[in-house]
């Protein structure tokens, strides 16, 4: 029989398994990204627990790398309201800025030409949004 020596990353990940199997907690391999998070979450949600609960298993079984409290509240929230998605919401992403060369000249004009113009007109005279 073929005798197989592990390598040094095998040795490694064992040593990992091991230690996470001592201390319950896991290893940098191990960790979850947010979405994995909710769904267990979730889970927790669907069988009764309380935020509390939920949190210290989490803490148990992912230490360091489980979801703070308030994020386990503010899905229990979405949950209870009737969100049961795992997913956020689509954000519109970055407020367009209105600051291109051209407005700023077209604005500095304005202003230089008559000093009491209005926000409102000069929003209004470059198609921006006098808010």
């Amino acid at each position: 029989m073929e005798e197989h020596t592990p390598s040094v990353s095998q040795i490694g990940l064992l040593l990992c398994v091991w230690r996470s199997f001592e201390s319950k907690k896991s290893c940098d391999f191990q960790k979850m990204d947010e979405r994995e998070f909710r769904v267990l979450i979730k889970r927790y949600f669907m069988k009764g627990k309380s935020p509390q609960e939920a949190k210290e298993k989490l803490d148990k079984h992912y230490g360091e790398s489980a979801s703070l409290i308030r994020m386990v509240c503010k899905w229990f929230q979405n949950f209870r309201s009737g969100h049961m998605s795992t997913s956020d919401t689509e954000h519109s992403g970055r407020p367009v800025e209105a600051t291109t060369p051209e407005i700023v000249d077209k604005i500095h004009d304005m202003v230089m030409d008559d000093g009491r113009a209005k926000v409102r007109e000069i929003a209004s005279a470059v198609g921006i949004s006098s808010e």
